[in-house]
């Protein structure tokens, strides 16, 4: 007997917490954010936290949204992908959010 209950299947009963990785994911930096390591500045007016808490709800509402069974190997595959999405963005504005979203909707 294991000590991880399983559902049907392999897939343990306790999914893939999202707002956990999420969180990590996307830090506020003093006036900027960290996301997928990538820093993104954050406009003057703009406090960093309000910005990541908005950009982490997008981003948990649309993964579930479209990956109901996040696992690790769909996050790496996000993780990835951003990597290469966020090279082009310098901003944490609605440009880079909807890119982040649509690198979403790619996995």
């Amino acid at each position: 007997m294991t000590d991880t209950p399983t559902g049907g299947g392999d897939v343990p009963v306790n999914p893939f917490d999202v707002g956990v990785v999420v969180a990590g994911l996307v830090k506020p930096d003093d006036h900027s954010l960290l996301v997928a390591g990538r820093r993104l500045k954050v406009r003057p007016d703009d406090e960093p936290e309000s910005v990541a808490e908005r950009y982490r709800r997008a981003i948990t509402r649309r993964l579930i949204a479209r990956e109901p069974r996040v696992d690790d190997a769909v996050w790496q595959s996000l993780v990835n992908a951003l990597g290469a999405q966020l090279r082009d963005h310098e901003h944490a504005d609605n440009q880079t959010l909807d890119a982040i979203l649509h690198a979403i909707d790619g996995l």
